[in-house]
């Protein structure tokens, strides 16, 4: 428990809280109140993360689908193909922060290194990134005034420094 996150932390006594369920915790006695405005670190370690971060192969492949082949895998044709000159996306916002990450990890390219979108516009995105296709990755988790600044989200996309 601390004041803010710059302070050391202080550890709460394994007799002052349990468990309430498997996604919770109280305090102990019972009926005991976190102290207002303090933040609660709960660490440990963590097994059986979920697969996050599949949406951005499944866009690559959509796309690359869309934009390539004439037919899927079952023979049936392809809507658009014959009609696709280019490929553009646009993302306001969140979805803005989805696209730019797609780009950066590197799903701009299909399986057989061909040119997903031709051109992308991230409006409004804010400097921000997804927390998404990492292991134990937090999707909505955003940092706020007093906590969670070293979340991934927050990094800018430059190389660090050498």
């Amino acid at each position: 428990m601390r004041a803010r996150e710059t302070d050391a932390p202080v550890p709460v006594a394994s007799d002052k809280w349990t468990f309430a369920d498997a996604r919770n915790i109280k305090l102990l006695p019972e009926g005991t109140a976190p102290q207002p405005g303090a933040l609660y670190d709960m660490r440990y370690s963590a097994k059986d993360p979920k697969v996050l971060g599949i949406g951005f192969a499944a866009t690559r492949d959509f796309v690359s689908f869309l934009r390539y082949e004439k037919r899927d895998s079952g023979g049936n044709a392809n809507p658009v193909n014959e009609t696709v000159k280019s490929v553009l996306a646009v993302g306001i916002s969140q979805s803005g922060r989805y696209l730019r990450d797609h780009i950066v990890q590197g799903f701009n390219q299909d399986e057989r290194k061909r040119k997903v979108f031709d051109g992308v516009l991230a409006h409004i995105s804010g400097i921000g990134k997804l927390f998404l296709n990492a292991e134990f990755a937090q999707p909505s988790r955003t940092n706020t005034q007093h906590e969670d600044h070293t979340y991934p989200r927050t990094r800018f996309h430059f190389p660090p420094r050498r």
